[in-house]
């Protein structure tokens, strides 16, 4: 924990001057700067105030010494007690890393914590003594004097790591902090004996620079210790010892023996030899001094020539560096040749060589730890771990374990835990020492690491307890170069450097590691002593390495670049130039030199061809256009970790986000590396796509990995708060502040506090951090406001703190003063400007201007608000921007006072307004706060909330809403109070005169500050009295000190100055009762003083009426203000109670820091989450309605949302009309008035003399009308999307509209003609003012004018459109054109005008109407046809001049039957020739003539009861004959009495009944149709009938006649009610019946193999139940029915006749009227029965198959049943179940349904033919969609399987029957078919189908290979793929293959496009839809293709691709937006010169 009992006040004398750290209990220490008045000898004593147990106490102290450091050393005068331990850290820090300071600074008395960031300069002042500048992360405090002193502390670990020294200002504001690093001051803390720790070591990243270094250039040695025996027990022993790492006893021993042995004659020759050859040996091992050991060797050869040498000799060689070392050993004939050939196999990293030449002589020579040893290192070189570790287990059950052992160990579970790429990077089985941790390891990964450093460890003990000083070296190396490899592991570092030290302080990799972790300041004597070291040693590549990074750590840039020269040919000798390449890279900052030197290291011959491309990589980075391109190429070439950071930092600094986001993503997924995640987040963040970004929190957090934990909980409260999930964003900030608390974090959450509206709980939490550590200046600030009207006291305790802690600076004073006045506190308020005016105005934070200043800074302000509102009134900008620019306006006052302001217009709706398409199934809403504010006023915004899901809100709308709270409630209430008692005395007690004020006439010359006064003054003087003024701006005012001179002359205690008295003014006031003329401020000041009832007495005082006004005025203004708060107070509460219903969430939080318009970030809230989230937005401001849509999202006003309330039944009528009327009379424009509230005042209106006599409403309507278009003549704003309209225009046109409803409400309503006549009068010259439209138009101008031409129009037209009553157009007609005759008749070219308009329409209607379905077409030809025959017929001529229209016309008014091609007959005669033959009996012919014609007539009965007509004649000697079915019991319903008993007796006979008495006289009556319904029905349902009826539609062909359509279906819905009514119980349980329907029946019934597809169903099922033994094929009867099967036309059939006979129950009135569910039973039904007869006739040979499909497809195709959505309807409705679902989906899931139930061979059969057929059936496009398209969220009102995934059907199949894993189904046929693709010249329809069945199917390499041919041949090598559906089909395919190619595939492809535009521009549509096909979201490629289009483009462009590129920038991240706009900008210029030239 961070002490802060050590860190106290310091003062010198009496004055603060900084704070002290106590480093124990009797010193201290600070910053010299704080003593400087002690040493100036200002001040005579130094004071320490140390706070103990709360309580404060003053010791003296005196610096130790006078040295002249930066730090002081403090000697206390007294010990102090509760001193804790302080840790001193030398540590170099990152930039953005966190800190924190704790002092006494002079606005925080009882000290404070700060928190830091590094800012990471490191251009500070050389001369200052500062090497530390921290950023403020909270930047709200103005200055931190008094913090000098204060320690700065590392805030993980809690060191001290410096001190403060300043801050740095800016216009008086601390802009960052300067401090002294403990690294600068090691000699201070050395001196004092101050103990500085390097615990925490913090290692600088180095960028893109080399990151691993190896260099343990140690080799694997031993041999030397197996020569073959030695035949000596002596050198057996002394081998023994040397084995064991006893090598200084060893050699010792040895040597010691040879010396003996030099005189003894005893000792052979030979043995002298071998004791020689073996010193020879270890020389050559230990030391590698290979002139020494061959000096040896010679005196060994000189005792024995005969000595085996072999082995020397090749170890010498191998030590020299040559390359024949192995072949020296060769023959290899001895087991020490045999072991020093591994020997040096191993060395040379030969692996495989040494393993080869182990298996060779394993049983040759005998085998032993050490070969074993060898073995394992062999092994380890080929990364065959298991094996590795199995021969050195032999190696240690043999010999134990030896140090070499312990190594070897840990170094194979080393490499077997890293990623093996490591390996292959370093050139040694040793770890490499990485300059940065490059990998962040779990933490089961980094144990095992740690259990790899305890072997390394042991190494160390073992060579340690033997005293091997090299071998101590090698375990202490690998130990701290393993920690190496991840940042936290290396944070253990330490224990192993020590020791290293210890053995060799100048080791390589000591100074290296110091180096790295910035433990070096610079310092020369290191810089020496690090050259010294590189010309000792011969190889000095690592002491080069290190002073290179000491020289570049310490800022020496041109010290490195010169060593790296020097030392160019050392890099060369040891093939190390890619690290010099690398640092060069790094340290040269001269563009050119940089290419230099890349071209130079790609000619260099000793580096790969990756290592050169990576330098060049290197030296591109921040100079060169194509750097990342070409890190990304290189990460492409080599998928190394190394060059992959490289990429994702490089990218990130590059702020290409889109790129690094892909490459962290590649960091996550193939590197397992969980950095990754935090890379992504901090992508999608960036790229503002805060859902992505919370997604990887969340994986983040499951990986529970203790290091990201407050990373991944800042940016998840972030991303929360972006998000708008305050509740979620609250939940994770207490845990997190609770955890740890402070200031800052309570800031933080007491903002989110706010925004979810919670000010109570933003006061407790930053109460609550108090509570931990005292708040800042701006906390206690903060809390004084938050507590304003909730407790004024404690808002009063927290000023008067923040005043303390400030040491009462002038500003905080004077916002205190404010904060008083703000809640009534005014005897405090001016407690404090009293205070503020004794310090001098000199010191006050108020600027003094002079009156001319004042008044022109009044004047620029007028003029620059003047601008401001104009804007706001013409709609140009939103009333957001209008209140941000002015400064105490609040949205809500406005709002409020203006609607309930009757006298004002509130311009609240655009007058053009059309929001988007109304969404009446809305379900998510966003509202502004305006909507907030008028939804809740009117009392609806709770019944919205309860209707649809969500409401969203502006993610700030609390804090609005408090903010003006506050502003509302803030005042001088007191004052008021105060004003008011005393206006009441004087009034009602004083009974004082009141006077209205005189204006002077020369006012315009009177100074504008001085207007008021001088009015006052010209009052009085007209009023006879004396004008009384503190201010004495005139020499004729009065004084107060002279009215109580006069009253002290009368005998009146009172005080005054006497010096200031005139005595001319006293005398003056004496004469008589002088009248006074006082205001307001003068009376409060007597009635205070208590002299105001004296001053009554001795003159006659005078008050104006306006001041008594004023104060009215100012309670008014009070009253409503408080009634504001309230109604606000009321919307949070209702806000609130939404979002605890789960009703309400936030807006995206948009905002930036640096903007302060908080109401148009209410906009940018809402905007952002509308285009983000595709949600419709409610706003009630003109210039945002103006828009329209934001990207094709409405944009709505409130009245669109209650209007759709109440179309939806939310409100009810009553309440809706209510709320019209509120708009009407408050004035809300400019909204079109809904035509029901005027057609509703017009019904209860009075008429009298024709004239409509106007209600109050219907006069608020009229005004209403009139004052929006006077004020939009005035202010008329500008449409925004598309034309850009005027406002006045649109409304203009909308009006129209409405008045157009009107009308037509008036007309079919059920008023009289005469209220007709005066209602539609009162519309059309009242509201709609067409009389004053007219008389403002020239007769001339009327043909020309749009909106003339359009009213006539309407007016008009509206009469073809009645269709409640016919006899109404004709009235309607009589009225209209008596009305407008007049400009109609004398104007014939605006008549033709509107003709013209009205043939179109029709046009256009009739259309339309053909497209929906047949009925509605004719139902509209009958409408218009109407219409147009009760015109007048000057007008109805001249209409039917148009074909179309006449021919349509003559089928309903030229009354005629059409019987022949060229022969009609008038339907009079028609009709009476039908009724007269069915007088006659049954096929009786009667003759008639027509036009010298003559013809037979006859009927015949064609079913029983359903007559038929024939009418026969001749023509050109040829009989000719025409037939007309009658109504089925036509004869019933005849009016002849007879007819209808003989026709009931008839029906009888056929149903076989008798027919009786009663039914004879039912029939017989009046009232007959009952009875003749009853009898007509009974036979149309009989089964014999229906038999009958079934065989005359398959005969007749009624299934493809239109007109016969009616006739298909059986006469009543009782026929199918029998078998089935929705909601009853089944009445008839007839298998039959429910064998022909798609639902799955209880019992299974054997309905044979049937041709209709769904009976074929049912009998598949019984065949699975069945035991009986079948046939396969019998099994995969259902395929039959699909493409390629026998019964693949009957399917067609089938299905076609299904949709037949639903189209004729949509048309048939009482089929229609039933439940959907029965019409859809009911049409499978009777479809079965149809398709059986047929079925038959086509077996007789009646009709031929294919002749049959082609004429009922044909008529099939042609049914369209409107525009309906399919994908709403029932998953078995007729017009979306088709035969694949039967045939296919049913026979899989059969075949799920019966695995493992004896069918299993079965079912595998079918199951392989599903495989082998699946590309046949699919080939047809509509196949492939219908098999793509999944169905699993359709509606499944039966809850059949028809429901069902095709894909996840058949792949559960393919892995229940064949084991195999998902999309398995037919892949190996994918392959062969698309080969077959590959063969030709271009693809196909069919062709499309299998390529996307290829890409659906998982493609494995082989089918990727082809789908890479596809695209390769016909897109690229073919110019063949122009259409952009082309380009979405290469989108399938690329997202199914490997990334890289993918990405080659696109830039392929985008210039291939990019030469198309530029050589043909014009097809500029077709590209665009074809990049956004092929980049998807890949925004960069998008830009990349404009920026080439702009810079190669030389022709002219579209300005419909300008307008196109516009939208796509506005949809684009900010970097990627401007550069398309850059792009954009070159085109426009472009064209702009092809225009000039």
């Amino acid at each position: 924990m961070k002490a802060t009992n050590n860190i106290v006040k310091l003062l010198c004398g009496t004055e603060q001057q900084g704070t002290a750290l106590l480093v124990d209990q009797e010193h201290a220490i600070t910053v010299r700067h704080c003593l400087k008045d002690f040493y100036r000898k200002r001040a005579s004593s130094i004071i320490l105030v140390v706070v103990i147990d709360g309580i404060s106490k003053e010791i003296s102290a005196l610096p130790a010494d006078k040295e002249e450091s930066a730090f002081v050393y403090l000697n206390l005068e007294e010990k102090v007690e509760s001193v804790n331990e302080i840790h001193f850290l030398d540590c170099k820090l990152e930039a953005l890393q966190k800190a924190s300071m704790f002092g006494y600074g002079k606005c925080y008395a009882n000290g404070s914590w700060k928190e830091l960031k590094f800012s990471g300069r490191e251009d500070l002042d050389k001369n200052s003594v500062c090497d530390l500048q921290f950023d403020l992360i909270d930047a709200r405090d103005k200055t931190f004097a008094g913090f000098s002193g204060s320690p700065i502390y590392d805030e993980e670990c809690s060191f001290v790591i410096g001190l403060i020294l300043q801050e740095e200002c800016a216009d008086h504001e601390a802009i960052y902090i300067e401090g002294i690093s403990v690294s600068s001051q090691k000699d201070f803390f050395e001196k004092h004996d101050i103990v500085v720790n390097n615990t925490n070591l913090i290692r600088k990243k180095t960028g893109e620079r080399a990151n691993a270094l190896q260099m343990t250039d140690c080799y694997i040695t031993g041999v030397s210790d197996t020569i073959d025996e030695l035949n000596n027990i002596i050198l057996d022993k002394i081998v023994a010892l040397h084995r064991e790492g006893y090598w200084e006893r060893a050699l010792s021993e040895l040597k010691e023996q040879i010396q003996l042995q030099q005189g003894d004659v005893q000792t052979s020759d030979e043995i002298k030899a071998k004791f020689l050859l073996q010193q020879a040996m270890w020389i050559l091992e230990d030391s590698h001094n290979i002139s020494a050991a061959s000096k040896i060797y010679q005196k060994a050869v000189r005792f024995c020539e005969s000595l085996d040498t072999k082995v020397f000799f090749a170890l010498r060689a191998f030590y020299s560096g040559e390359s024949s070392a192995r072949k020296l050993l060769e023959p290899i004939d001895s087991q020490s040749s045999f072991h020093a050939y591994m020997q040096i196999c191993v060395n040379q990293r030969d692996g495989k060589a040494a393993i080869r030449a182990y298996e060779t002589y394993k049983d040759i020579y005998s085998c032993n730890s050490r070969t074993w040893y060898w073995v394992s290192i062999a092994n380890l070189l080929n990364c065959d771990f298991l094996k590795a570790e199995e021969f050195l287990k032999k190696a240690i059950d043999e010999n134990g374990e030896i140090f070499d052992y312990c190594i070897l160990r840990a170094l194979i579970q080393y490499w077997k835990t890293i990623p093996i790429e490591a390996f292959h990077r370093i050139d040694s089985i040793y770890p490499g020492l990485y300059s940065e941790g490059i990998y962040f390891f779990k933490n089961d990964i980094r144990t095992l690491i740690m259990d790899v450093v305890n072997d390394f460890k042991l190494a160390y003990q073992k060579a340690d307890s033997v005293g091997n000083k090299k071998q101590k070296e090698l375990a202490l190396v690998c130990w701290i170069n393993a920690l190496s490899v991840d940042n936290l592991l290396f944070s253990k570092v330490m224990e192993p450097l020590d020791l290293l030290k210890k053995v060799n302080p100048y080791h390589v990799i000591a100074l290296m590691v110091d180096v790295l972790c910035g433990r070096v300041s610079q310092d020369e004597i290191y810089e020496k002593r690090l050259k010294a070291l590189i010309k000792k040693e011969k190889n000095s590549m690592g002491y080069i390495y290190t002073l290179t990074e000491y020289f570049i750590k310490v800022n020496e840039d041109a010290k490195a670049k010169s060593l790296l020269f020097e030392q160019e040919q050392n890099f060369k000798k040891f093939s190390c130039m890619e690290y010099w390449y690398m640092q060069i890279a790094y340290l040269e900052k001269d563009a050119e030199k940089r290419r230099l030197f890349a071209n130079t290291a790609n000619k260099e011959s000793s580096m790969s061809k990756i290592q050169k491309k990576r330098i060049c990589c290197m030296f591109a980075l921040g100079y060169e256009k194509d750097a990342l391109q070409q890190l990304e190429s290189l990460y492409d070439d080599t998928k190394e970790l190394h060059d992959l950071m490289n990429l994702i930092r490089y990218s990130g600094k590059q702020q290409k986000w889109d790129v690094n986001l892909r490459y962290a993503k590649i960091l996550e997924v193939e590197h397992h590396n969980p950095c990754g995640y935090l890379y992504q987040i901090k992508a999608f963040m960036k790229m503002q796509k805060f859902a992505e970004a919370y997604t990887c929190i969340q994986k983040v957090e499951q990986l529970n990995i203790a290091e990201f934990v407050r990373q991944i909980q800042e940016d998840k409260l972030t991303i929360l708060e972006k998000m708008g999930e305050y509740d979620k964003a609250i939940l994770a900030g207490e845990e997190m502040f609770y955890k740890e608390p402070s200031e800052s974090f309570a800031h933080r959450l007491a903002n989110l506090y706010i925004r979810r509206g919670k000010k109570s709980d933003a006061i407790q939490v930053l109460e609550t951090a108090d509570k931990y550590a005292p708040l800042s200046l701006s906390g206690y600030q903060r809390l004084s406001g938050l507590y304003h009207h909730i407790d004024t006291q404690k808002s009063l305790d927290y000023a008067r703190k923040s005043v303390e802690i400030s040491n009462h600076s002038p500003s905080v004073v004077s916002w205190a003063a404010i904060n008083a006045a703000d809640i009534s506190m005014s005897n405090i308020m001016d407690d404090y400007w009293k205070e503020l005016m004794e310090k001098g105005l000199d010191k006050s934070p108020f600027k003094t201007i002079g009156t001319e200043e004042l008044i022109e800074m009044i004047h620029k302000n007028d003029e620059h608000q003047k601008d401001f509102e104009m804007q706001f009134h013409k709609a140009e900008i939103p009333i957001h921007i209008l209140l941000d620019g002015k400064n105490r306006a609040l949205l809500s006052e406005v709002f409020y006072n203006n609607w309930h302001n009757a006298a004002s217009y509130f311009k609240i709706s655009f007058g053009g307004h059309i929001a988007g398409k109304r969404d009446t199934k809305m379900d998510k809403l966003i509202l502004d706060y305006t909507s907030c504010l008028l939804l809740q006023e009117l009392d609806v915004l709770e019944t919205l909330a309860s209707h649809i899901s969500f409401i969203y809100v502006p993610s700030n709308i609390h804090p609005v809403i408090m903010d003006e709270q506050d502003k509302l409630s803030s005042g001088q209430l007191d004052l008021l109070e105060h004003k008011e008692k005393v206006m009441n005395h004087c009034i009602k007690t004083l009974k004082l005169q009141c006077v209205e004020e005189i204006v002077p006439d020369n006012l315009e010359d009177v100074n504008v500050l001085e207007r008021s006064e001088a009015i006052m003054r010209y009052t009085a003087e007209q009023n006879g009295a004396f004008w009384i003024d503190n201010g004495r701006i005139d020499e004729s005012d009065v004084t107060t000190d002279e009215v109580c001179a006069v009253l002290s002359e009368y005998g009146y205690i009172c005080e005054y100055d006497s010096d200031t008295v005139r005595k001319e003014k006293v005398m003056s006031l004496k004469e008589s009762k002088s009248k006074i003329f006082v205001d307001i401020l003068v009376l409060e000041e007597w009635y205070k003083n208590g002299i105001l009832d004296d001053v009554n007495e001795c003159f006659e005082i005078i008050l104006s009426v306006q001041q008594q006004k004023v104060v009215e005025g100012e309670r008014l203004s009070w009253n409503k203000r408080n009634e504001i708060y309230n109604k606000l107070e009321k919307l949070k509460l209702v806000l609130n109670k939404i979002a605890e219903d789960g009703k309400l969430k936030w807006c995206v939080d948009a905002e930036k820091e640096e903007w302060n318009w908080k109401y148009s970030n209410l906009i940018i809230s809402a905007i952002t989450t509308t285009m983000q989230k595709g949600i419709a937005y409610c706003v009630d401001d003109r210039c945002m309605q103006s828009y329209g849509e934001i990207n094709h999202i409405p944009v709505y006003g409130s009245m669109d949302i209650i209007q759709m309330m109440y179309k939806c039944g939310w409100l009810a009528e009553q309440k809706y009309l209510k709320i019209c009327r509120e708009f009407i009379t408050k004035k809300n424009g400019f909204v079109i008035i809904d035509p029901l509230i005027v057609s509703r005042a017009l019904q209860t209106s009075e008429v009298d003399s024709g004239k409509v006599l106007e209600s109050k409403l219907l006069t608020d309507i009229r005004l209403f009308s009139e004052q929006s278009f006077y004020l939009l003549e005035k202010y008329s704003g500008v449409y925004q999307i598309g034309v850009h309209l005027s406002e006045r225009n649109c409304y203009s046109m909308l009006h129209l509209m409405s008045v157009r409803s009107i009308i037509e409400e008036i007309w079919i309503s059920s008023m009289e003609l005469e209220k007709k006549v005066a209602c539609s009068n009162w519309v059309i010259y009242e509201y709609f003012r067409i009389g004053e439209i007219l008389d403002s138009t020239k007769d001339s101008d009327l043909p020309e004018d749009p909106f003339i031409i359009q009213s006539y129009f309407y007016l008009i037209f509206q009469g073809m459109l009645f269709v409640s009553d016919r006899d109404i157009v004709p009235e309607y007609y009589d009225w209209l054109f008596s009305a407008v005759s007049h400009s109609l008749g004398k104007n014939p070219e605006l008549l033709d005008k509107i003709l013209e308009l009205i043939i179109h329409e029709v046009h256009s209607i009739l259309c339309d109407a053909n497209k929906k379905d047949e009925l509605y077409y004719v139902y509209m030809e009958r409408t218009i046809s109407t219409g147009i025959n009760y015109l007048p017929e000057d007008l109805s001529q001249k209409l039917l001049e148009d074909n179309e229209i006449q021919s349509m016309f003559e089928k309903y008014f030229v009354n005629t039957v059409r019987i022949g091609e060229n022969f009609c007959i008038p339907s009079e005669i028609f009709e009476c020739w039908m009724n007269e033959i069915l007088m006659k009996e049954e096929n009786v012919e009667v003759k008639r003539e027509f036009q010298g014609r003559e013809f037979l007539v006859s009927w015949r009965y064609e079913l029983p009861l359903w007559p038929l007509l024939k009418v026969c004649w001749l023509e050109e000697g040829a009989e000719l004959s025409y037939q007309l079915f009658y109504e089925p019991g036509e004869r019933l319903y005849h009016s002849n009495v007879p007819i209808r008993i003989k026709e009931a007796r008839r029906a009888y006979e056929f149903l076989g009944r008798d027919l009786n008495v009663d039914l004879i006289e039912e029939i017989s009556a009046e009232n007959y149709r009952k009875t003749a319904d009853f009898i007509s029905i009974g036979v149309q349902t009989d089964v014999s009938y229906i038999s009958q009826q079934i065989k005359l539609i398959i005969k007749n062909g009624f299934l493809f006649d239109k007109g016969a359509r009616r006739y298909i279906l059986p006469g009543n819905v009782s026929y199918f009610k029998h078998f089935y009514d929705f909601g009853k119980d089944l009445i008839y349980d007839d298998k039959e019946i429910w064998c022909a329907i798609p639902l799955e029946m209880k019992e299974k019934c054997n309905c044979g193999m049937s041709f209709n597809p769904v009976r074929r169903l049912h009998y598949l099922e019984y065949l699975m139940q069945n035991e009986t033994n079948r046939d396969i094929d019998e099994f995969c009867c259902m395929f039959e029915f699909l493409e390629g099967g026998n019964c693949y036309i009957y399917g067609k059939i089938y299905f076609d006749i299904l949709k037949i006979i639903y189209a004729a129950m949509q048309e048939i009135e009482f089929y229609f009227a039933e439940p959907m569910q029965n019409q859809i039973i009911w049409t499978y039904i009777w479809t079965d029965k149809i398709y059986e007869e047929l079925i038959l006739q086509l077996q007789m040979g009646t009709f031929t198959l294919d002749k049959y499909h082609n004429t009922l497809s044909k008529y099939a195709d042609q049914l369209e049943q409107g525009n309906k959505d399919v994908g709403s309807l029932d998953i078995i409705h007729p017009e979306k179940i088709d035969v694949m679902r039967i045939g296919l989906l049913g026979s899989a899931e059969l075949c799920l349904k019966y695995w493992g139930k004896n069918k299993d061979e079965e079912i595998k059969g079918m199951a392989k033919a599903m495989q082998n057929g699946l590309h046949v059936w699919l080939k047809s496009e509509d196949a492939l969609i219908e098999f793509l398209a999944s169905q699993e969220g359709a509606k499944n009102e039966w809850r059949t399987f028809l429901a069902k995934d095709y894909r996840t059907e058949l792949n559960e199949l393919q892995k229940l029957v064949f084991g195999k894993g998902e999309d398995c189904i037919g892949i190996e046929k994918d392959f062969l078919e698309i080969k077959k693709i590959l063969t030709k010249k271009e693809i196909e329809v069919t062709d499309k189908s299998i390529i996307y069945l290829g890409c659906l199917n998982m493609p494995n390499d082989k089918i990727g290979k082809a789908l890479e041919g596809i695209l390769e041949k016909f897109y690229l090598n073919m110019n063949i793929m122009d259409k952009s559906e082309d380009y979405a089909m290469a989108e399938v395919i690329l997202s199914k293959l490997q990334e890289d190619y993918s990405q080659q595939f696109r830039k392929e492809c985008m210039l291939k496009l990019a030469n198309r535009l530029l050589q043909n521009p014009s097809d500029w549509k077709e590209i665009f839809e074809s990049i956004m096909y092929l980049f998807g979201d890949n925004l960069e490629l998008h830009v990349e293709f404009w920026e080439k289009i702009a810079d190669d483009i030389n022709g002219m462009i579209s300005t419909e691709l300008v307008e196109w590129l516009s939208r796509l920038q506005l949809l684009l991240p900010l970097e990627l937006g401007q550069r398309l706009y850059h792009a954009k900008v070159c085109l426009i210029n472009k064209k702009f010169e092809d225009n000039t030239m």
